[in-house]
């Protein structure tokens, strides 16, 4: 029998980390952590990292931020984060996190819904998929085979460099695609000129639902638009 997943809950509130864990417990390994420095220092002691973290953004909000940012550009950019909160103003949340890729959702959602989500994003390897299957080429013609996404025309160049970019990601969930970012190092892209010519295709893949960009020279993302709906 394979090992359970691991899932790292981070959240101040006691009631809600343990009523959490215990309906994670069956499924997953838990462990779990009251603060943002804590969840540093269980990664750091970690040999493996989590199949997924459970984050409450009532944290003061830079301190949070940046924890997100230096996980996703990081050793732990392959790992998925799961944002609960209490806010009401969730929909201002998943736009200032966009950039970061994490799924953000309401504690009021039931812990059945909440473990739905749980079980798409902690999908074992052998289900994951790479971002270049997602796409049918033809000629210079390019189309999103999954969603009624209208097709695109990309002149060979750059159709080459997109191709580049895919085939540089790992593979991924389909619950991953709408949840975080595909991230891969600037160290991939350090010649300017390749760089210029990223900038470039950007507007081209928009129709497709993609977008490229980077963060202050850390490294560049591609995301997906999210095919389902989240509450």
């Amino acid at each position: 029998m394979s090992p359970k997943p691991t899932i790292l809950i981070v959240d101040d509130d006691p009631h809600y980390r343990a009523a959490l864990q215990a309906a994670l417990y069956a499924h997953y390994r838990v462990r779990v952590t009251d603060s943002l420095s804590g969840m540093v220092e269980m990664l750091a002691a970690y040999v493996n990292p989590p199949a997924l973290i459970i984050l409450d953004w009532f944290y003061e909000h830079a301190d949070a931020y940046a924890a997100l940012t230096w996980m996703r550009f990081g050793a732990y950019h392959t790992v998925p984060v799961l944002i609960v909160t209490a806010s009401s103003t969730i929909e201002q949340i998943r736009t200032r996190l966009a950039d970061l890729g994490v799924l953000v959702l309401p504690k009021t959602i039931s812990f059945n819904d909440l473990q739905t989500f749980i079980a798409r994003l902690v999908q074992p390897d052998s289900q994951r998929v790479s971002l270049a299957s997602l796409f049918e080429i033809s000629g210079n013609s390019v189309t999103r085979v999954e969603a009624p996404f209208p097709t695109v025309e990309l002149p060979p160049a750059q159709l080459a460099l997109f191709q580049i970019l895919l085939e540089y990601t790992e593979p991924v969930s389909a619950a991953t695609l709408a949840s975080r970012l595909v991230v891969y190092h600037a160290d991939v892209v350090k010649d300017r000129v390749i760089v210029k010519r990223i900038h470039a295709l950007r507007p081209q893949v928009e129709p497709l639902g993609i977008t490229i960009g980077n963060r202050r020279g850390m490294g560049y993302y591609i995301q997906l638009t999210p095919l389902c709906r989240v509450p």
